[in-house]
């Protein structure tokens, strides 16, 4: 950049480099998250969001630090820790040092997110949990025993048996009715009065009254 390059001038050109290396290899950089302008207006509830969202997650950020710092203090209390307090500051301080309490979010990450901000990864997927491990898991909780469980090994239920027509045995006795075993064929059982035993107006399952 020369003494007397315009900034705009400079820009303009980077962006055209920018917008040819793009060209000749599209999956360098992924298409923009927010692909449309916003007003003025618009610039300014966008502020004001991003004021709230910053400040409430700066108090969560100083509540946890907060129990970070109980926990660390809580461990200096036991007895292995008794002679250790110096290890443990230097081991501690240092890391601590790069936990802020305010987020480094800006506003202008808005315009910056790639359409990956989209994709949503669990937790507990493989691809995140082999970065995840520590040898401080297996320090603290030893290994416990498979209790199983999992869907994928259970055994199958045993499936119904396919239906199939009653065989008749030839014409032997019927039924009956409640009050007497099956008879000889048609003669067999008590008869019965359609709508009931009692006479008048008694539901019948068939409709009749």
């Amino acid at each position: 950049m020369g003494e007397n390059d315009e900034p705009i001038t400079v820009f303009s050109e980077i962006e055209e480099k920018v917008k040819e290396h793009i060209a000749k290899d599209p999956e360098v950089l992924p298409p923009p998250a927010l692909e449309e302008s916003f007003s003025a207006e618009q610039w300014d509830t966008l502020s004001d969001l991003y004021k709230d969202f910053l400040q409430d997650y700066q108090v969560r950020r100083e509540l946890l630090l907060t129990r970070l710092e109980v926990t660390i203090q809580s461990f200096k209390w036991g007895e292995g820790s008794k002679g250790k307090e110096n290890e443990i500051l230097r081991a501690y301080v240092y890391k601590r040092s790069k936990l802020k309490k305010s987020p480094s979010v800006k506003l202008s990450d808005v315009i910056a997110a790639r359409e990956s901000i989209f994709e949503i990864e669990k937790t507990s997927s493989d691809e995140l949990v082999k970065n995840t491990k520590s040898s401080l898991k297996r320090f603290l909780i030893s290994a416990v025993p498979d209790r199983g469980g999992r869907p994928k090994e259970q055994q199958p239920y045993v499936e119904m048996p396919n239906w199939k027509k009653r065989q008749g045995g030839g014409g032997g006795g019927g039924r009956g009715d409640y009050r007497g075993g099956g008879g000889g064929g048609r003669r067999g059982g008590q008869k019965r009065n359609k709508g009931g035993d009692r006479k008048g107006g008694n539901f019948d399952a068939a409709g009749s009254y």
